[in-house]
C-alpha cells in the first residue's frame, strides 16, 4: 500500500467531522419575563404540554434544559420555561412547557417567578429545498393508482396510532393539571408586594 493510500481514511474522517460540524447549525434564544407565569387553566384546553418539573441549580440551567431538546408530551419540543428562584434545592423548580402558539399560552402575574419563551432555530446548511409536511393528522393520501381498498395493517396502524395519541392526550392533561397544582401552591406561597404593604 503506498503512503499516499493509508492518508484516504484520515482525510475522510476530517471531511466528514467538518460537514457534521456545519451542516447543521441551532441558535437558542430566551426572553425572560419577570413575575409571570402560564395560566395553566386557560391554556390546556388550548394544546400546551408540559413534563415534570426539574430540580436545577439556575435558571440558565433550566433554560439548557429546554433547548437541549427536551421532548414533552406529545413528542412536542420544549419553548417556555418557568423558573422558581426560591424554592428549596431539594424541590423541582424548573418547570417546561410547549406552547403552540402566544394566544394558546396566557400568562398571569405571579411573584418571584420568571418565565422565559424560547426560541430555537435549526438551519440546515446544505439542503435548503427540504419541505416541511404536516403529519399530525391519522388521514393519509393514497396515489390515484392505489386503489380503493386500504389494508387491514394500514386500519390497525390507524387505530393503534389514533389510541395512543389519545393516551398521550389524557396523561398530558394529568401531567398539566399537576404541574398547575404545583404552581397554584407557589403562589399561595408567594407574598406580594401589594399583601405586604396591606399586612403593614
Amino acid at each position: 500500500m503506498s503512503l499516499g493510500g493509508s492518508r484516504w481514511p484520515v482525510r475522510l474522517l476530517v471531511v466528514t467531522c467538518v460537514m457534521a460540524r456545519t451542516a447543521l447549525s441551532q441558535e437558542c434564544s430566551a426572553e425572560k419575563m419577570e413575575n409571570t407565569i402560564i395560566d395553566i387553566d386557560l391554556s390546556l384546553p388550548r394544546g400546551v404540554r408540559g413534563a415534570e418539573p426539574l430540580r436545577v441549580p439556575s435558571a440558565s440551567a433550566c433554560v439548557r434544559a429546554c433547548c437541549s431538546g427536551h421532548r414533552l408530551a406529545g413528542d412536542k419540543k420544549c419553548n417556555l420555561i418557568i423558573f422558581y428562584a426560591a424554592r428549596a434545592s431539594t424541590h423541582p423548580n424548573c418547570y417546561l412547557f410547549y406552547c403552540p402558539s402566544t394566544e394558546a399560552c396566557p400568562m398571569k402575574p405571579a411573584t418571584g417567578l420568571v418565565s422565559y419563551k424560547i426560541t430555537t432555530d435549526i438551519h440546515a446548511l446544505e439542503d435548503k429545498s427540504i419541505k416541511t409536511e404536516n403529519f399530525s393528522s391519522n388521514e393519509y393520501s393514497l396515489p390515484s393508482d392505489a386503489g380503493i381498498f386500504t389494508s387491514q395493517s394500514q386500519n390497525i396502524h390507524q387505530n393503534h396510532t389514533a389510541s395512543l395519541e389519545q393516551s398521550v392526550f389524557h396523561q398530558a392533561s394529568e401531567l398539566l393539571n399537576h404541574i398547575g397544582k404545583h404552581l397554584d401552591n407557589m403562589e399561595l406561597h408567594t407574598v406580594s408586594p401589594e399583601s405586604q404593604r396591606a399586612k403593614e
